[in-house]
């Protein structure tokens, strides 16, 4: 049985809910080792996460137990010495070991999530032995002491972070804290919409061809949009769905405020999909003053489905939060209200960056801005479309696997390929030395590499994992299953062969692939020529099975068996 993680936020209506539903999904990640589905493990094994809370609504509360996590409560002032020794008791509770009077392990993390938990709270949960990751989103601190330290928004690489210095820092988009169901609906997207064009595109040009291969692409979901000849869900010339989420609180009323404007809009007609939190509700007098519209208007509470829910809406307007990155991963266009303090330099950036329009603060609300605003989106040319692939290639939604392997202290992180690794794949693939060592030694055209790969990201029988390091890509793995059988694929950046990675992605990918399928065994065709593969594939574990030949050429067999 591993360590529990220890998580300690807060939410109310007036701290807001996002604190803990981003600290929900790493929460999730490191439950999936008890399910097998953790891609990095290697054996699986029971986990439990622990929420500490001092305050926390009762919706919420249901939906950390239902996802299966502990929620204990304390009543203690945040951040004060008395939320440090209740913190630290429960941490004895779950964690009996008594030596020397020390109840932490080594591996038992605890994660602080919120802006009361100063310099002088992080060091004494240090030094009882908790090993600490610290959520900030503005360098809100004059220092920090932590053994990682975490800010996923834009911009974040900027803030000078006085921390000490074997600290790890994780900083940027590349780490959004992404739930499950997040996580879910972007591998869906990655195989089933993205476009990415017909011609090899060079470095200085690609942002352009990237906005022309979007096309106004997005996800399908059942009635959002009409089909193009293709069967492919187009992108309608005007924006008709569109979805207001001012996140879990709304303490100044601005869904209100939002949908009362969007009611005046003149034709064509809207269908507006009002999302309010656990910790907030409507303006019901507001709801009552609405004048008639032939507008649809639908107000829903507690949404279980926000993912389904950001894909059916052509355009969105979100308050300046978390809230963003989830709608970045799904590559929805936004319009983003600044409602508090860590949230305007997330606006700002967005705003420069292309990826929203920036409405600003929420009490220099103007409805008749905001109308112009809206309306200039509504329309195709106004830049909408250029902002779902721009978003989607910043927002992956595998930050919270690099924030865990970083804990585990895990060298190599797998994570499921998707559309947007084409460009890279289709160079690894089309390297000489690649060339010699496949089977077929043909260049690979463009067009052709990028039918090949949706068709194999579609393909249920089909596995295709991104290998990456500290954030780079080093390579791809894949397995193609028949019956109780899968044939591996491997293929390393040529900057990184014959540097170790090789072993050791092979053995982590396998191991993943039986926990996800039923196949009892693995084979690897390799050309004898081909000494390094063939070292790799015996170092991971594989053993030389039978020769056997490939297109008429001689092939040897290289098996990987599940021990019963």
């Amino acid at each position: 049985m591993s360590d529990p993680l220890f998580i300690r936020a807060d939410a109310s209506a007036e701290i807001g809910t996002g604190h803990v539903m981003r600290c929900l999904a790493l929460a999730q990640a490191w439950q999936e080792r008890a399910e097998g589905g953790d891609l990095n493990t290697e054996m699986p094994e029971q986990a439990q996460v622990v929420f500490v809370c001092a305050c926390l609504p009762e919706a919420i509360e249901q939906r950390l137990k239902k996802e299966g996590c502990e929620v204990v409560r304390i009543e203690a002032e945040p951040g004060s010495s008395e939320d440090h020794a209740q913190t630290l008791a429960i941490a004895q509770e779950y964690l009996p070991s008594t030596i020397n009077h020390q109840p932490l392990t080594p591996r038992t993390w605890l994660v602080l999530d919120g802006y009361s938990f100063d310099m002088a709270y992080q060091r004494a949960m240090r030094a009882a032995g908790f090993k600490l990751l610290v959520v900030d989103d503005y360098n809100h601190l004059p220092e920090y002491e932590c053994d990682i330290l975490l800010n996923q928004n834009l911009g974040a690489d900027t803030y000078d972070y006085k921390v000490n210095p074997e600290a790890e820092r994780l900083l940027g988009p590349k780490y959004a804290l992404l739930r499950r169901e997040f996580r879910n609906a972007r591998a869906e997207l990655g195989a089933r919409d993205w476009t990415v064009g017909t011609e090899p595109t060079p470095p200085e040009a690609r942002e352009t061809a990237t906005h022309r291969e979007w096309e106004g692409r997005r996800p399908s979901c059942p009635g959002s949009r009409g089909t193009g000849s293709d069967g492919e869900n187009i992108m309608s010339p005007v924006a008709h769905h569109i979805l207001v989420t001012m996140g879990g609180a709304d303490l100044h009323g601005m869904t209100g405020k939002v949908v009362a404007a969007l009611a005046q809009l003149p034709g064509p007609p809207l269908h507006i999909r009002a999302v309010t939190g656990a910790a907030a509700g409507p303006d019901e007098s507001l709801r009552k003053r609405l004048p008639p519209t032939f507008h649809r208007i639908e107000w829903l509470r507690n949404v279980e489905d926000m993912p389904g829910l950001m894909q059916w809406a052509d355009l969105a307007v979100s308050s300046a939060g978390s809230t963003c990155w989830e709608l970045m991963c799904l590559g929805v266009p936004m319009l983003v209200i600044v409602l508090a303090d860590n949230q305007e330099q997330i606006a700002i950036r967005l705003g420069q960056q292309e990826l929203a329009v920036n409405l600003g603060w929420h009490h220099a609300w103007n409805a008749q801005g905001f109308t112009a605003a809206i309306r200039r989106l509504q329309e195709e040319t106004a830049g909408r479309p250029a902002m779902g692939p721009a978003a989607l290639a910043l927002v992956d939604g595998c930050g919270t696997m690099r924030i865990l392997a970083t804990m585990r202290q895990e060298s190599l992180l797998l994570r499921p390929a998707n559309m947007t690794d084409a460009r890279v794949l289709w160079q690894w693939a089309n390297d000489p030395e690649t060339r010699s060592a496949s089977f077929s030694s043909e260049m690979i055209p463009w067009p052709d590499h990028v039918a090949w790969l949706q068709a194999r990201l579609q393909d249920k029988h089909t596995l295709v994992f991104m290998i990456e390091s500290a954030g780079q890509a080093l390579g791809v793995v894949r397995f193609d299953k028949n019956e109780a059988v899968a044939v591996i694929s491997v293929n390393l950046a040529p900057d990184v062969r014959g540097k170790g990675y090789g072993s050791h992605a092979i053995a982590m990918a396998s191991r993943h692939c039986v926990s996800l399928w039923t196949c009892r065994e693995i084979h690897a065709y390799i050309k004898p020529a081909n000494t390094a593969s063939c070292r790799a594939f015996e170092r991971a574990g594989y053993q030389f099975d039978l020769e056997t030949t490939i297109r008429n050429q001689r092939a040897l067999r290289f098996a990987w068996r599940v021990k019963t």
